[in-house]
């Protein structure tokens, strides 16, 4: 749920969901997306109260970084309880939201009883090269049973997962082995033409969309928990960008540092300003501003 063609779906399921469910009483700020429910007060909390400060340290990679803000502290909750319960689930939104970022970030703070193995789709991935990439950290077992070494569970994310070309009956290949796997637990070995079990290993994806197919196959996606992600607001960006500005401002005087928060207001009002007077059309096919222009 998100914006699309200047609707904000967002809002109008708020306003349909607080207008048929009256007797249940949601904090009148925000929408019902800006709360959970505590399992131990049994009282709605704002997702916001769950983000953690993180600092950033100047010289490093700004990439190997994830700042949590309100908006990602819900969909990192998901993500978490999904790994937990070894099920798939898959991040849809925009170029630019932070959707590789926000799995990249869960990714690094896998406890030693998990491993993960990124794998990036583009328009000529194919399914014979993707089954040889999905077997190369696997060991055989008992059997036809192959798995992750020792007992680690296996994360495999997939990013762009909507971008491998169609053959000739609109249908992905790569996609397909995907839900062979997690619907049967098993692919075929390509030489001997036997049956591989493969056990321990459980999907992430993302997809944007607007790129590659507009329509994955359903058959697949149904196996999917599918989590729309938006692109982040004012106070977010406020809040990303700040840690990064902060912690490279601090290696300067005080009256250097005290124009970061300045720099920052001025920087995120005039992006809104050319997204919102240089709009993306048929013939303008490349107006598109996202956040990765910022961080550049």
């Amino acid at each position: 749920l998100c914006e699309k063609d200047g609707i904000n779906y967002r809002q109008n399921f708020d306003k349909w969901w607080k207008r048929n469910w009256t007797t249940v009483k949601i904090p009148g700020k925000g929408t019902v997306f800006d709360y959970f429910v505590n399992p131990k007060t049994s009282k709605f909390q704002p997702w916001a109260e769950l983000v953690t400060d993180v600092t950033y340290i100047p010289g490093s990679p700004m990439a190997k970084l994830f700042v949590p803000t309100a908006e990602t502290a819900s969909l990192k909750f998901f993500l978490d309880m999904m790994i937990d319960l070894k099920k798939p689930v898959m991040f849809v939104g925009g170029s630019g939201v932070g959707k590789t970022q926000l799995v990249r970030g869960k990714l690094d703070t896998l406890s030693e009883d998990h491993m993960s193995l990124g794998i990036s789709f583009n328009y000529f991935t194919d399914a014979i090269s993707f089954q040889k990439v999905l077997e190369s950290p696997l060991e055989k077992k008992a059997g036809v049973n192959y798995g992750p070494p020792g007992t680690k569970q296996l994360i495999y994310f997939v990013d762009d997962l909507n971008m491998p070309k169609l053959d000739a009956y609109e249908t992905a290949m790569p996609i397909s082995l995907i839900r062979q796997h997690l619907g049967w637990g098993h692919w075929f070995d390509r030489t001997k033409l036997t049956q591989k079990n493969v056990g321990n290993t459980q999907y992430v994806a993302c997809m944007n969309p607007t790129a590659g197919s507009f329509v994955v196959n359903p058959r697949l996606q149904r196996l999917f928990m599918t989590l729309a992600m938006d692109f982040p607001g004012q106070d977010s960006l406020m809040q990303i960008y700040r840690t990064f500005l902060t912690g490279h401002l601090k290696q300067f005087n005080t009256d250097v540092q005290e124009l970061g928060t300045k720099i920052l207001q001025a920087a995120l009002a005039l992006h809104d300003k050319v997204a919102t007077t240089f709009r993306k059309t048929a013939v303008n096919f490349h107006y598109e501003f996202t956040v990765r222009h910022l961080a550049q």
